[in-house]
């Protein structure tokens, strides 16, 4: 791929639990389409998470992810896969299914969770399928998640997976594939799906974390503890 990369050509996938999907999610995915402006965002709720399960069912996630991302695509992929193999789904499984349709993909993902890929199922192998987009969320935990993006990154390094872009200070390539690894800043506020649940719990307001119809599922189902 070398070190330059058409992200106009790209479809960027956003993956995650989305348990519940937050105004932080739908922040990012907007971001990306101005920054660094990519041709579509794909959404894919993850139905059987390996690493951590989730509190909603994959049906009501896929719903409630529906609702919140109205005004993008969101795929049933790894909804349908879990459900006809019974398995826990992996990313290296939806990228390879992806990858039958178009190698223009960039998987982009929160500073926790590139923090733990190195734990991702097929590691390093992953790595190699496609671009990666980091994302640097806004306020007062940015500097703190910036420097954890890159001490991941150096340890990537001195591993030989990845070397340093020397065309672009923000980006890093994978050692075969030369696939782009570019840390980007988003408005995308520091909430968390986990800080939503506590407070659902607990009958904190949530109502502005929230999009209108997503919080209208969460009551109607009674989804984490909720209680009128």
């Amino acid at each position: 791929m070398g070190d330059f990369i058409r992200w106009d050509r790209i479809t960027a996938i956003l993956g995650g639990r989305f348990d519940p999907p937050h105004a932080g999610h739908v922040q990012a995915a907007k971001g990306l389409l101005r920054n660094p402006r990519v041709a579509r965002v794909l959404v894919i709720p993850a139905a059987a998470p390996a690493h951590k399960p989730a509190r909603a069912s994959a049906e009501d996630r896929l719903a409630m992810t529906r609702l919140a991302f109205s005004e993008f695509e969101v795929s049933d992929l790894e909804v349908r896969r879990a459900e006809s193999t019974g398995l826990p789904t992996y990313s290296f499984d939806t990228l390879n299914e992806l990858r039958k349709q178009t190698q223009d993909l960039a998987f982009a993902l929160g500073t926790d969770q590139f923090s733990g890929i190195q734990s991702w199922h097929r590691f390093p192998e992953v790595l190699e399928l496609c671009h990666w987009i980091i994302l640097l969320r806004k306020g007062s935990t940015h500097a703190q998640d910036e420097a954890k993006v890159h001490a991941v990154l150096s340890q990537l390094e001195s591993q030989g997976l990845v070397r340093k872009n020397p065309k672009e200070k923000s980006a890093y390539v994978t050692t075969n594939t030369q696939r782009v690894i570019q840390i980007t800043a988003t408005d995308a506020v520091a909430l968390s799906s986990s800080q939503i649940r506590e407070k659902i719990q607990m009958g904190e307001k949530v109502e502005r974390d929230l999009d209108p119809a997503v919080f209208e599922r969460i009551a109607e189902k009674r989804l984490y503890g909720y209680r009128a």
